[in-house]
């Protein structure tokens, strides 16, 4: 419930833009990508001229892009209409449009080499409150495996905008703040090395930008 309320704080400024969204529904009769290839058609067709060029159209996956491109060009086809088809993405790469990147983004495996760094370089003692058994420090896999395990939590909590020290400073039990103090400690870490190595984290990048009003 903390996390909620942060959150919420962060978001504050997005939020106030929500006047100028419209909302269109679709309906039920038909598959949601044949209505929106029809919404698509009836809105920015004129004459023979279909140009889409300047539209952004967000689909949940990969697949759905690729079908509604066809389901374009089949209706350019029977109707005959010259198509100028939209920039299609995935709702995971849509931030990025929002602001401008200073560096590159880590890939997912320089992101998890990043976290097994800061992990097997961690004072034992340090580290030892998160974990029950400590890998052998000559064993790369147990090391990356809990390297994903802190990557996915530093995802998870990154998309309410939120750090591991900003959890550390919600909870109330001693123990689990001294345990969130160590995770934002590593946090850091890891970042820094990214940082050393000119790449950014994009849960991270997104923060930033809305943080310093980079968003557009």
């Amino acid at each position: 419930m903390a996390t909620t309320k942060l959150s919420d704080r962060l978001r504050r400024p997005l939020l106030e833009r929500e006047h100028s969204i419209q909302t269109h529904f679709l309906g039920w009769k038909k598959p949601v990508l044949h209505s929106a290839c029809e919404f698509l058609a009836n809105r920015y067709s004129r004459g023979t001229n279909w140009d889409l060029d300047r539209c952004l159209v967000v689909l949940p996956g990969a697949y759905a892009g690729r079908r509604l491109t066809q389901l374009l060009a089949f209706h350019a086809e029977k109707h005959g209409l010259v198509l100028r088809p939209p920039e299609i993405l995935t709702v995971g790469t849509l931030p990025e449009l929002l602001y401008k990147a200073k560096l590159p983004f880590a890939s997912d495996l320089e992101q998890t080499l990043a976290w097994t760094k800061v992990l097997r370089n961690a004072d034992p003692d340090f580290v030892r409150p998160l974990l029950l058994e400590l890998p052998d420090p000559s064993e790369l896999r147990p090391w990356m495996d809990l390297a994903r395990m802190l990557g996915a939590l530093h995802r998870e909590l990154a998309s309410d905008l939120l750090h591991f020290e900003d959890v550390a400073a919600e909870v109330d039990l001693p123990e689990e703040v001294a345990r969130w103090k160590i995770l934002a400690t590593l946090q850091r870490q890891y970042l820094n090395e990214l940082h050393q190595a000119g790449l950014w984290d994009v849960q991270s990048a997104r923060r930033f930008a809305i943080d310093h009003n980079e968003v557009s």
